[in-house]
This record gives structure tokens, sequence and C-alpha cells, in this order.
């Protein structure tokens, strides 16, 4: 991994849209980029956009302790939570498990993404002033009543 000048940053569920967009802004912002993701074609297309992609589902708990290990005693300018799914519909026709599912992903994942790197963040950051720990929240109705009057 190269290293830029102002420090590592994670960005979660960086394989498309505005996590993608996100990591390519802080590397060109002159950060290091650490890009999750879950599959290996998309590992691939970030390492040609400059980026260096790590297997990180947030839900799997051997990937978050591998996310720790790649960072090693380096300290974060930032983590970007922005992995999620939509499992959207009709409250009365979304199923429980898509539910659970996407709870696991938008809500236990972000707390064990940001559980497992905290302690980097920051708190052994010398040259970084403002560390920042963000949740991007873009996923459009979680639910919806579908209720016809």
């Amino acid at each position: 991994m190269t290293t830029n000048g102002r420090g590592l940053v994670i960005v979660t569920g960086a394989s498309s849209g505005i996590g993608e967009a996100i990591a390519l802004h802080q590397r060109e912002g002159s950060f290091s980029v650490l890009a999750g993701v879950r599959r290996d074609e998309d590992s691939e297309r970030l390492r040609t956009r400059g980026l260096t992609p790590i297997r990180l589902d947030c839900t799997v708990p051997e990937q978050l302790a591998a996310a720790r290990a790649e960072v090693g005693d380096r300290p974060l300018a930032g983590l970007v939570n922005n992995a999620g799914i939509l499992r959207g519909g009709p409250l009365e026709f979304v199923s429980i498990d898509d539910l659970r599912e996407q709870l696991e992903v938008n809500v236990v994942g972000q707390v064990a993404v940001t559980q497992a790197l905290m302690l980097l963040v920051g708190l052994l950051c010398v040259d970084v002033t403002h560390p920042v720990v963000v949740v991007v929240v873009n996923r459009p109705r979680v639910c919806d009543i579908g209720l016809q009057p």
C-alpha cells in the first residue's frame, strides 16, 4: 500500500456508488485509502483506479479482524462507514428475514466496524488534528407503511 501524506482512511462499501466516490475523493485529497469490498472483481477494478482494496464485509467478524490487522499500529485519519443494503417495500410485504439482514448490515455492521477500528481513529494520530468517523445514510425508505386508503 502506498502511503500518502495526510493519513490513512478506511471506506466501507467502496465497491460502487457513494462509497467508491468517497474513496476516490479521499485518494485525490492525498489520503491513503483502504477501500472495503466484498467481491474480487471489485478489488481488481478499484486497484486500477489507484485504491487499495481490502475484503471487508461488515457482518463477518473474521474480515473485521483482518482489516484491523491490515492497519496494524498505523493511526487512522478517518473511518467512513458506507456499507449498507436496502430490502425495501411496503412494510406488510417485507419479510422478517430481509428486515433482519438489513438491520444486521446497516446498524449492527456499522457498530461492529466502528468498534473494531475506533481505537485507531485519532487516539494515535499525531499529524491529524481532526480525525473523524462518518456513517453514511444514503439508503432512502427503510420500509414504507404501504397502506392504501
